[in-house]
């Protein structure tokens, strides 16, 4: 698929996209380092 097909609003969901999915990652190894009595199980 060619850069110059994908519209602007594809484009735009998943840059959203990524970056909710690099906030969740973060949050869970946060919440991992904090409480890694959580993660144990």
């Amino acid at each position: 698929m060619k850069l110059e097909e994908l519209s602007e609003a594809t484009i735009l969901k998943t840059v959203i996209l990524t970056l909710l999915l690099i906030m969740i990652i973060t949050a869970i190894v946060v919440i991992a380092i904090k409480y890694p009595e959580i993660g144990v199980q």
